[in-house]
């Protein structure tokens, strides 16, 4: 049984990522004239803002300019996030970012990606020694 996918591009496609690229270059621009910061691998992004007002500026632009290039914002994968409080993280592309007590930005690999990165790497290996990847 074979699968065809009726709208839009297969996740995982190997094309997926550059047509995403095309189709969000205009809102790069939009965001970028507007003075923020963005980053953004294909659909995934993260905007950087000084103040809760600003992000919710932000986050207003995107939502009405996918409204109006026919696409959906994903509300339960979108938030505001207040980086100063303690314990606050955001993940992106498998890794978590988060300010140390410090106030750096580290960033840690998460811990699904971690595992999921040990199950891709412990078949191709062979066990020569007695350490395990635990």
């Amino acid at each position: 049984m074979r699968w065809e996918c009726k709208e839009g591009t297969p996740q995982g496609g190997v094309i997926s990522p550059l047509l995403a690229n095309i189709y969000l270059d205009s809102l790069d621009w939009k965001m970028s004239q507007r003075g923020f910061q963005m980053v953004r691998y294909a659909d995934d992004m993260v905007v950087l803002c000084k103040s809760r007002k600003q992000a919710e500026e932000a986050l207003s632009l995107i939502s009405t300019w996918m409204t109006e290039a026919g696409l959906e914002l994903n509300h339960d994968k979108s938030r505001v996030v207040d980086m100063n409080l303690p314990r606050n993280y955001f993940d992106f592309l498998g890794y978590r970012f988060k300010l140390s007590k410090a106030k750096r930005m580290m960033q840690l690999i998460k811990p699904g990606s971690k595992q999921k990165l040990k199950q891709t790497i412990k078949p191709l290996t062979k066990r020569n020694n007695g350490y395990s990847m635990e």
